[in-house]
């Protein structure tokens, strides 16, 4: 949560200040996945939003998001290692 403070300074050296409005930053995160041992598999969203809307009229709003999936296998390196030499016939 924020303000926006506006501050000029005219030619003549007149200066004029107003509190013009607030801000608000929102940042949103998810997840959610699942594993069985083997196999996991999980998503993951995120997104960013911010807002400010002044009662001067200006408007200043973005936004973002990404979005990742991912699937994967657990094996253990040593036996794939151990099959890989066997099968170029470098261990018996």
């Amino acid at each position: 949560m924020g303000a926006q403070h506006l501050y000029y300074e005219r030619e003549d050296k007149s200066t004029f200040s107003q509190l013009a409005g607030g801000a608000g930053k929102l940042n949103i995160r998810l997840a959610l996945g699942y594993d069985s041992g083997k196999y996991f598999i999980g998503t993951m969203a995120m997104t960013d939003y911010f807002l400010f809307r002044g009662k001067n009229n200006s408007t200043f709003d973005y936004s973002f998001g990404k979005f990742m999936a991912y699937i994967g296998y657990r094996f253990s390196i040593l036996k794939t290692e151990r099959k890989v030499l066997h099968h170029l016939k470098l261990i018996y």
